[in-house]
C-alpha cells in the first residue's frame, strides 16, 4: 500500500486515487460490524469485520471534509475477502460518465485489536481501522495533513 502525497486538483475517485499510500487505505479500510454470528451455540470463529464489499463514504484533510464527486462515492467499491485478498475497483469521470479507471489487487491480514496490515502494489503498511455501525475509517498522515477516509458497508 502505497501513501504518497494528494495532487489537490485530481478528484478522488476511491481510496486508491486519493493517492496511491491513500487509495489503498481506503479501498482497504471499508467494513461494518459483523452481524453473521448470532447464535452463542456457534463453534466457529466470528467473522472479522473488514471481510465483504466497501464503498468510500467520507474523505476529511486536517478535519475538513472534502466533497466528493458521483465516481467517488457512487462506483468505486474496496472488497475485502475472507481468503486474505482484496480488490478495489478505481473509477473516473470523464464526459460520458463514469468508467473504471483501475482495478487494484492485494492482501491484507488482522494483526490484534484493529490493528491490519495491508500489502498493495510493492507496498506494505500496517494502519488502525475504527468501526463503527456499518462504517469504518482510516486515518493517516501525508505529509503535515491528516487525512482520515470513512467507508459504507454495501
Amino acid at each position: 500500500m502505497k501513501f504518497s502525497k494528494k495532487n489537490r486538483n485530481h478528484k478522488k475517485s476511491n481510496l486508491f486515487s486519493v493517492s496511491k499510500k491513500v487509495t489503498f487505505l481506503i479501498t482497504i479500510v471499508v467494513s461494518s460490524l459483523t452481524f453473521n454470528s448470532c447464535s452463542s451455540s456457534d463453534d466457529s470463529p466470528q467473522q472479522d469485520q473488514l471481510i465483504g464489499k466497501w464503498k468510500l463514504f467520507q474523505v476529511f484533510e486536517d478535519a475538513v471534509q472534502i466533497i466528493l464527486d458521483d465516481c467517488d462515492d457512487l462506483e468505486g467499491t474496496l472488497e475485502f475477502k475472507s481468503d486474505g485478498t482484496l480488490t478495489s475497483e478505481d473509477y473516473r469521470e470523464t464526459t460520458g460518465g463514469c468508467v473504471l479507471n483501475d482495478t487494484l489487487n492485494g492482501t491484507w491480514v488482522r494483526n490484534a485489536n484493529n490493528s491490519y496490515t495491508f500489502v498493495f502494489d510493492g507496498s506494505t503498511d500496517t494502519v488502525e481501522v475504527i468501526f463503527e455501525n456499518n462504517t469504518f475509517s482510516i486515518t493517516i498522515l501525508d505529509g503535515t495533513v491528516v487525512i482520515k477516509t470513512v467507508y459504507i458497508k454495501q
